[in-house]
């Protein structure tokens, strides 16, 4: 039945963008004279959300939905994430303090976000090792898990799935054990 929705919704999409180009609207949804951003002409439709909307329709598989879509952040939502992001990279090994940044942040947009820890499985492993060299050895790292997606300095704002996030990011992701945070409370 969702696919079956999903197909519908893509369908539309299409003809309602072939509509509006066909109309001499352009990708802006403006009277290509007008210049780029123009709203007026071109049928009064906003295409680029009818583009957006058959972009995220097509590459996204129907089963799959809305794990595989990037956390749907507000304007200031995303800028507040980003803005922690940024003030604790990967490399500076500052990983909770960022998690501790974003968590209030997720929890307005999924009140059951959390931080996760990230531990070696084995108890005699000193570290967890990502894919993308930080210059810094981590004994454990910090995560905020939010709209089933893991979002720190190693998946950007937009996050990753949390069901891909270990093989996504992470050497030996069968070598690592999430921990829930403990200290977090709301």
């Amino acid at each position: 039945m969702l696919a079956r929705l999903i197909e519908l919704n893509a369908q539309r999409a299409k003809e309602a963008a072939a509509e509006t180009l066909a109309a001499g609207g352009g990708p802006s949804g403006g009277n290509p004279k007008k210049g780029k951003g123009s709203r007026k002409g071109g049928g009064g439709q906003d295409v680029r959300a009818l583009f957006s909307t058959l972009r995220c329709v097509e590459t996204t598989p129907a089963l799959r939905y809305p794990s595989k879509m990037p956390i749907a952040w507000t304007r200031p939502q995303r800028q507040r994430v980003q803005r922690a992001l940024r003030d604790h990279p990967a490399d500076s090994g500052w990983c909770e303090q960022a998690a501790r940044r974003i968590l209030p942040t997720a929890h307005e947009r999924d009140a059951a976000a959390q931080i996760w820890q990230l531990w070696p499985a084995d108890e005699d492993a000193s570290f967890v090792i990502p894919k993308m060299p930080s210059g810094v050895l981590w004994y454990i790292h910090y995560t905020v898990e939010a709209e089933q997606h893991c979002v720190d300095a190693l998946t950007g704002v937009d996050g990753t799935p949390r069901d891909s996030y270990l093989e996504t990011h992470w050497k030996a992701p069968d070598q690592l054990r999430w921990v829930p945070d403990e200290e977090v409370t709301t």
